[in-house]
């Protein structure tokens, strides 16, 4: 089965490609490139929630450029703590399957796939994919989103579960992909263990450890030549955007994380699968017992 990734390249995005480049065939890893600070500051459409909002998001940049204990230092610091091996391990990985791409949705990043005769696209981070590259790969494309679903679909989901008092519904879906964002048929979830020293930041990393372990297992379910179905998830309950994380969200993860109420929350590794699953549907009250 020939593989193909689409990823970023901060330390455990590397962390994921290497993993997976070393388990499965993989032939290609595609990087859509970063648009500059003011494209992507442009991309986020700041004012469209109104200048209060925009005011309050302009004062979450402040609050992270300068505190040390903001959530972008944080992930910084948790990045090289769980990471930092697989900058170099990544470089073991054939330079020529490496591709940056404009983005996925260019008809040449379409053909890349086409002529590499790639089975299975395989999602962590990168982009937003349109229906031509969801629809190029000979079997399925799936994305491993770092929530939730679908309680916290959406950015920085694991962070606003915290945020929200709620670090038991922090975790991992791996999901077919379709054209709504974080909308596909739900195949496994990932809830990392939580431990009295577990911040967000480290409950984020964990999860990406976990997504490696999901892959692995659906992956070789594709290989075997299993029916990949799932459970259909419907409308989330929660979707929140890159705007929707300001200045009042910081506070709100810094006093949480500050009272360690986290010890409330504590609680073992949980991997569920679902992606044999036939005629069944989503059930929220299972859901909500997994994170109880």
């Amino acid at each position: 089965m020939r593989v193909a990734l689409v990823t970023n390249k901060l330390p455990h995005h590397k962390f994921w490609a290497y993993m997976l480049w070393k388990k499965f065939d993989v032939k290609l890893i595609l990087h859509p490139r970063n648009n500059n600070f003011i494209e992507r500051i442009k991309s986020k459409r700041l004012l469209r929630k109104g200048y209060r909002k925009f005011m309050a998001k302009i004062l979450s940049f402040v609050f992270n450029s300068l505190n040390p204990s903001s959530l972008q230092n944080s992930l910084n610091r948790a990045e090289n703590f769980f990471f930092t091996d697989y900058i170099d391990k990544y470089d073991e990985i054939p330079e020529k399957i490496k591709k940056d791409v404009s983005t996925v949705n260019c008809q040449s990043s379409v053909e890349l796939i086409n002529d590499n005769k790639i089975d299975v696209i395989c999602f962590l981070g990168g982009e937003i994919a349109k229906k031509d590259f969801i629809d190029s790969p000979r079997k399925i494309s799936l994305n491993y989103h770092s929530g939730f679903s679908p309680f916290y679909n959406g950015s920085k989901t694991i962070f606003h579960s915290v945020s929200d008092s709620k670090p038991n519904y922090s975790g991992g879906t791996l999901m077919a992909i379709n054209e709504k964002i974080d909308g596909g048929n739900i195949l496994a979830h990932y809830l990392p263990s939580i431990n009295e020293k577990d911040t967000a930041t480290s409950l984020f990393m964990k999860g990406i450890v976990g997504s490696v372990k999901l892959y692995y297992v659906i992956l070789i379910s594709i290989i075997k030549n299993k029916q990949i179905l799932g459970l259909p998830q419907g409308k989330p309950l929660k979707y929140v955007t890159n705007l929707d994380w300001n200045i009042l969200k910081d506070i709100q993860l810094y006093k949480f994380e500050s009272s360690r109420s986290i010890i409330n929350f504590t609680r073992k590794e949980k991997i569920i699968f679902y992606h044999l699953n036939k005629g069944k549907t989503l059930d929220l009250n299972y859901l909500e017992n997994l994170v109880s």
